[in-house]
């Protein structure tokens, strides 16, 4: 239902201005984004992240990294690996400049779900670079 709704904001999000309603847009692909993954379907919660991305304020660090978060999984989910590899290098430049900026890691609840965010997007990295053993399905060859 909500997949239904953001996609109606995809041919013209780049006209959503207002901070209000960019916050309700972003909050709308997000939930969209989230019924996407439930069923396993990455390339439209990738496109539904890029457009969320597109429209959050950047001074929205922990939006920021959970949208860059789910959309690395997107990416790994897709086979996009060199995507996820630069969506990857954005979560880590994002992290750092949040801790850099005061955010003492493990004082907050946003700083836990700060490290926790970056912990899901490292796991999810080194599985992305993990070579992948195909069982032989086939049965024994004589």
């Amino acid at each position: 239902m909500f997949a239904v709704a953001a996609e109606q904001y995809l041919p013209v999000i780049d006209a959503v201005d207002e901070p209000t309603e960019r916050s309700q847009v972003v909050g709308l692909l997000r939930h969209a984004a989230d019924q996407a993954s439930g069923i396993g379907d990455y390339a439209l919660m990738g496109t539904l992240l890029a457009a969320a991305l597109s429209r959050v304020d950047p001074s929205e660090t922990d939006t920021l990294l959970e949208l860059r978060t789910a959309r690395h999984a997107a990416l790994y989910g897709m086979g996009r690996l060199d995507e996820a590899d630069e969506e990857y290098r954005a979560i880590e430049a994002a992290a750092q400049e949040s801790y850099s900026s005061g955010c003492i890691v493990g004082a907050s609840r946003r700083c836990a779900a700060r490290k926790s965010s970056m912990m899901r997007a490292q796991s999810c990295c080194v599985m992305s670079r993990t070579p992948v053993i195909r069982a032989n399905t086939r049965g024994p060859t004589s």
